[in-house]
């Protein structure tokens, strides 16, 4: 879909698509269909695009509003619902590393969040909603180890396996070698 030619655009139910998508990956595929297609310098590489599907995947949220999925951002943090324009701003946000993960109920914690160059990425957290309180949210350990968790007061919090702790705003949890911080998102 070049931007600047009205002759090169797919059918019309690829195009109500296109909003879906965040900038980031829109960006993407101008760069690998437009001008990659007439410069092999520009291509886009299989690593640009593993790394593209993998920030897709960590800011996949389901609209509080409707229920429909959609794709939330950091750099597009307003985004809103395609179906019922609510925001798809997540109520917290997990950082590891460079990584930002949205919570929502399809968020999980992977091993390819805790280590680079992981190829076989396994799931060993993921997030959960408190059943009866739509405002809260847990992390459930999946993984065989136990994790630690610092809340923002200094408490520490030792999570077993297959137990779930709440998520809380300032919170750090040790899985492994690497540091989860859970953050409030400021536009929720």
């Amino acid at each position: 879909m070049d931007p600047s030619r009205d002759d090169n655009r797919p059918s019309a139910i690829v195009q109500q698509y296109w909003a879906i998508y965040p900038r980031f990956l829109q960006d993407l595929f101008v760069q690998a269909f437009v001008a990659g297609a007439h410069h092999p310098g520009q291509r886009v590489t299989e690593g640009q695009w593993i790394k593209a599907m993998d920030r897709l995947r960590d800011g996949m949220v389901t609209c509080r509003g409707c229920g429909a999925t959609g794709f939330w951002d950091l750099a597009e943090p307003d985004r809103t619902c395609r179906a019922c324009g609510t925001s798809l701003a997540p109520p917290y946000v997990l950082k590891i590393g460079r990584r930002t993960v949205a919570v929502s109920p399809l968020a999980t914690l992977r091993t390819d969040h805790l280590a680079s160059g992981v190829d076989d990425s396994v799931v060993v957290g993921q997030v959960r909603a408190h059943p009866q309180d739509a405002t809260r949210w847990g992390l459930h350990n999946l993984s065989t180890r136990p994790w630690e968790a610092t809340y923002g007061a200094g408490q520490v919090v030792r999570l077993e396996p297959d137990r779930t702790m709440e998520i809380s705003d300032g919170m750090r949890i040790a899985v492994d070698s690497a540091t989860v911080l859970a953050t409030r998102w400021q536009g929720a």
